[in-house]
């Protein structure tokens, strides 16, 4: 990834929460609060669980998308990260999907269809785990240095290839393990350490 000259901004869990995004990027000074992009030629990279919780998931991810197709013409950037919540809807676990958006999909059957492979947001799949960006590395939660070792190409095509292969077992998606998507041991390790060399 090539430095940029511009503004980085890095947003996390939005869960659904169409009115404090809104907030948020306006805040930063990105888009205005109608959803407009007005950051130029800054950055937004966004880590990662957009979907789950909030009732506004569906509309976060056309939102992000627009923003991404308005940053570009202006010579800025947005970039989508996976998050957990993305990996749970991909493989069917709606426990925390927001009712009231189920019913907006017309029933959990037409969800899971959406976030299918071939639905309108299977697109989601093929987003970035991991992003190397001006030697600062942004990731959901954390990068073990099992797969660190990989590089930031490597992590990305590993996790592709299990979500694509519906290999939700392997380590590098597995809820209990040391995964980009839900590993936190590594700063677990440094704030009861204090050592951050890993951080």
């Amino acid at each position: 990834m090539a430095p940029t000259d511009g503004r980085v901004f890095a947003v996390g869990d939005l869960h659904g929460d169409l009115r404090n995004a809104l907030r948020i990027l306006n805040m930063l000074q990105l888009a205005d609060l109608e959803g407009t992009w007005t950051g130029g030629t800054a950055t937004l990279i966004q880590t990662g669980d957009i979907v789950d919780r909030g009732p506004f998931s569906r509309e976060i991810l056309n939102l992000f998308r627009r923003l991404g197709d308005e940053a570009a013409a202006a010579g800025g950037r947005v970039v989508n990260l996976l998050g957990n919540h993305e990996l749970m809807n991909f493989r069917g676990d709606m426990k925390y999907v927001n009712i009231a958006e189920v019913i907006r999909y017309g029933g959990m059957n037409e969800r899971r269809i959406a976030f299918g492979p071939e639905g309108r947001y299977g697109y989601v799949r093929r987003h970035p785990t991991v992003l190397l960006q001006n030697s600062t590395l942004f990731v959901h939660a954390g990068l073990h240095p099992n797969f660190a070792k990989l590089g930031p190409e490597g992590v990305n095509e590993l996790v592709h290839e299990q979500i694509e292969g519906g290999n939700w077992e392997h380590p590098v998606l597995h809820p209990f393990g040391e995964g980009p998507l839900w590993g936190r041991g590594v700063i677990v390790e440094a704030m009861l350490t204090g050592k951050c060399g890993l951080v």
